[in-house]
């Protein structure tokens, strides 16, 4: 397959890592390693990994009022996995996940 050298190429612990989240197959990680690259050494939290991914929406406040912007910006590719892999947990029958989805 064509992540298997991504694979290769990253940290076996990191690969190992990702893979042990429920929902995160091989490609999931492949993508993830591929698109962060050398970024994640800069990224400080996990809050900081979703905001650079564009899964942030933006809030603003003016004259008392409270908005918020929609997702629009960051890395489609991560963010499109990142949202899949969370619907595959969502939909999961694991009691661990299904609370925390209620």
């Amino acid at each position: 397959m064509k992540f298997r050298p991504i694979l290769q190429r990253s940290s076996p612990k990191e690969n190992r890592r990702l893979q042990t989240i429920p929902g995160v197959s091989e490609a999931w990680a492949a993508t993830v390693l591929a698109e962060i690259g050398q970024t994640v050494n800069s990224l400080d939290t996990d809050g900081h990994l979703a905001s650079w991914a564009g899964l942030c929406s933006g809030s603003y406040e003016s004259a008392g009022i409270k908005k918020s912007s929609h997702i629009t910006q960051g890395n489609r590719y991560i963010k499109k996995s990142l949202t899949m892999s969370g619907q595959i947990v969502a939909r999961s029958r694991d009691p661990a996940f299904l609370s925390l989805y209620k």
